[in-house]
């Protein structure tokens, strides 16, 4: 992510990488990556779904 806290108005950035914890190597392992925004209390805010290609994805998210 760009930063570490957000508000209202803001837009968030992120890019996902899916990698093999062992070897840190990508890895296709899924083909969605299942996203969840959450508030600082640890409740879900929003989610989303990204199709990963090669392993990885970008997006952004309008709060």
């Amino acid at each position: 992510m760009d930063n570490r806290s957000y508000f209202l108005d803001e837009t968030l950035w992120y890019k996902a990488y899916v990698v093999d914890s062992d070897s840190n190597k990508l890895t296709k392992a899924s083909e969605i990556l299942h996203i969840e925004l959450l508030s600082p209390e640890g409740a879900v805010i929003r989610t989303q779904k990204q199709r990963l290609t090669e392993s990885q994805c970008d997006g952004y998210h309008f709060f």
